[in-house]
C-alpha cells in the first residue's frame, strides 16, 4: 500500500470520523426516541421484554455468525488495494457462502433452542413462539454483516453511512407503527422487520458493486479458513469482555448493592460509551485501511495518523464532558446520580488513552495474528477486572474511576510494546507530544472540577477547555 501524504490522510480521516460520528449521534437520538415510544406504549414490562428479546437475538447471532463480518475485512481490503478484481470477487463469494451457512445455523438455533431458552427465563412456554420467530432476525443479521463488510473493505463508506442513517430513521418508524398498532405483541415484528430493513438497505448498496455470481457452494465452503479463524477469535474476545463486565456487576451487586451497579453503569455510559461518537469511524474506515498495509512503515504511518486525529477530537470532548457533568448527569439521569460525578470526571481521562490505544489494538487483527489478539484482549479484561475490583475495595466508587483510567493506560502500553516488537510499529514523536500536552490539560481540568466550585470552577474549567480546543485546532491546521 502506498502511504498517503499526511495532509491528504488527515483530511480523509477527519472526513470519515465526522461522517460516522454524525451517524452515531443519529443512532443515539433514534434509540432515545424508540425507548421513549416503547416506555409510553408498552410500559416497563414491555420494555423489559423487548430488551430480553434483543438480548436473545444478539446471543443467537454471536453463537452462530463465526465473526465473518469482522474476519473477512483484512483479506478483502488487501485484494481491493492490490486491484485484483477477479480474486476479490471470488473472496466475496466465499464470504457470502459462509454467511448463508451462518444465517441458516442462527435460524435453526432459534427454532430448536428457543423453547428451552424461554423456559429457562420464564419457567414456562408462554413466549416460546416469540423466541422461535426471532429466526428471520438472526438470519438477517448474519447476511447484513457480510454485506456491510464488503462496503467497508471496498471503501464504499459514503454508501455505508447513508445506509446506517436511513436505517436508524426507518427502524424508528417501524417501531412507532408496530408498537402503536400491536402493543406488546409488536415486539418481535419490530425486531424482525428492522433486521430485514437493514438487510435490504445494505444489500441494495453492496450488490450494485458486487452482484451475486454463480458458485458451487460445496466447493467454495472448503475455503475461507483464515477468515473463520480470525472471526471466531474476535467473537471469543467479545465473549471474554461480556463475562468480565458481568463479573464486575455481580461483584458490585454482592458488595455494594444494585444502586452501586447503577451508578457505575451511568459513569461508564457517560464517558466510555458516549465517546464512541468519536471512535465510530475506526471500525468502518481505519480497520480496512490498516488491513491493506503491507509494510511496517506504512502501517506505522496509518496508525499514527489515526491516533493523532482521534486524540485531536477526543481531547476537547473529554474536557467538555468533565466540565459539563454537573449539568449533564441530572439531565440524562436524575438527581440521585449526583454522587457519581467525580467518578465520571476521573473516568473521562480514559478517553485520552482510548484514542491512542484503539488504533494499535487493531494491528493483530489486520495482520491475521489471531492468537496475539486473543491473548492481548483476554489480558486487558483480566487486569480491567482486577483493577476495578481492587479500586472499589480500596476507595469505593471513586476507585473505579481511577481503575478505568489505569486499565486503559496499561492497555496502551502493552499493545504498543507488542506492536513495536511484532509489527515494527513506531509511535510518532508528534503523537506522544500531543498525548502529553492534552493529557496534562485533562488531568488539570479533572483536578479543578473536583476541587473548585462556583465562579472558580467555571472560569478555570472554561480556560482549560479552550486551551484543549486551541491545541487540537493548531495540530489540525498544521497538518491539513
Amino acid at each position: 500500500m502506498e502511504t498517503q501524504r499526511p495532509q491528504s490522510a488527515y483530511r480523509q480521516i477527519i472526513k470519515y470520523t465526522s461522517m460516522f460520528g454524525s451517524v452515531q449521534v443519529l443512532n443515539i437520538l433514534a434509540g432515545l426516541v424508540r425507548n421513549k415510544v416503547a416506555a409510553v406504549l408498552l410500559g416497563p414490562a414491555g420494555v423489559g421484554l423487548a430488551s430480553l428479546m434483543l438480548t436473545w437475538q444478539g446471543l443467537a447471532s454471536q453463537a452462530t455468525n463465526f465473526g465473518i463480518h469482522f474476519g473477512s475485512i483484512p483479506r478483502l481490503s488487501q485484494l481491493h488495494e492490490s486491484g485484483n478484481s477477479e480474486a476479490l470477487v471470488h473472496e466475496i463469494g466465499v464470504m457470502r457462502a459462509w454467511s448463508v451457512v451462518a444465517a441458516l445455523l442462527g435460524a435453526l438455533l432459534c427454532v430448536l433452542a428457543g423453547p428451552l431458552a424461554c423456559h429457562a427465563v420464564f419457567h414456562s412456554a408462554e413466549h416460546a413462539t416469540w423466541f422461535a420467530w426471532m429466526a428471520p432476525a438472526v438470519a438477517a443479521l448474519a447476511l447484513t454483516g457480510s454485506e456491510t463488510s464488503i462496503l467497508k473493505a471496498t471503501r464504499q463508506l459514503g454508501a455505508l453511512a447513508r445506509v446506517q442513517a436511513i436505517g436508524a430513521v426507518g427502524c424508528t418508524a417501524v417501531a412507532v407503527v408496530f408498537y402503536y398498532l400491536m402493543g406488546i405483541q409488536g415486539i418481535v415484528p419490530v425486531i424482525v422487520a428492522s433486521a430485514l430493513l437493514m438487510l435490504l438497505l445494505t444489500a441494495r448498496s453492496s450488490l450494485r458493486c458486487y452482484p451475486i455470481g454463480k458458485m458451487r457452494s460445496a466447493a467454495i465452503l472448503k475455503e475461507g479458513g483464515g477468515m473463520l479463524r480470525l472471526g471466531v477469535v474476535f467473537v471469543i474476545g467479545g465473549i471474554v469482555g461480556q463475562v468480565a463486565e458481568f463479573f464486575v456487576r455481580t461483584f458490585l451487586t454482592n458488595n455494594g448493592g444494585l444502586s452501586d451497579v447503577g451508578l457505575y453503569s451511568a459513569a461508564y455510559t457517560l464517558t466510555i460509551s458516549y465517546a464512541a461518537i468519536v471512535f465510530a469511524s475506526v471500525d468502518s474506515d481505519y480497520y480496512p485501511r490498516i488491513s491493506a498495509c503491507n509494510e511496517a512503515r506504512s502501517m506505522s504511518s496509518v496508525a499514527n495518523q489515526q491516533a493523532e486525529v482521534l486524540l485531536m477530537l477526543a481531547s476537547p470532548l473529554a474536557s467538555l464532558l468533565m466540565l459539563a457533568l454537573p449539568w449533564l448527569l441530572p439531565l440524562l439521569y436524575s438527581g440521585e446520580f449526583l454522587s457519581v460525578i467525580a467518578v465520571a470526571q476521573t473516568a473521562a481521562l480514559a478517553i485520552y488513552m482510548k484514542a491512542v490505544s484503539l488504533p494499535v489494538s487493531y494491528m493483530p487483527l489486520a495482520r491475521h495474528d489471531s492468537t496475539a489478539y486473543l491473548v492481548i484482549e483476554t489480558g486487558y479484561w483480566a487486569y480491567f477486572t482486577v483493577f476495578v475490583v481492587t479500586g472499589y475495595r480500596l476507595w469505593g466508587l471513586e476507585g473505579m474511576g481511577v481503575a478505568l483510567v489505569a486499565a486503559h493506560v496499561v492497555e496502551w502500553c502493552a499493545g504498543t510494546c507488542w506492536a513495536v516488537f511484532r509489527y515494527g510499529y513506531r509511535p510518532s514523536p508528534r503523537l506522544l507530544l500531543l498525548l502529553l500536552l492534552q493529557g496534562s490539560i485533562g488531568t488539570a481540568l479533572c483536578y479543578a472540577t473536583q476541587h473548585l466550585s462556583g465562579v472558580a470552577y467555571w472560569v478555570s474549567g472554561g480556560l482549560l477547555l479552550m486551551l484543549s480546543v486551541a491545541l487540537s485546532l493548531r495540530a489540525f491546521l498544521k497538518n491539513r
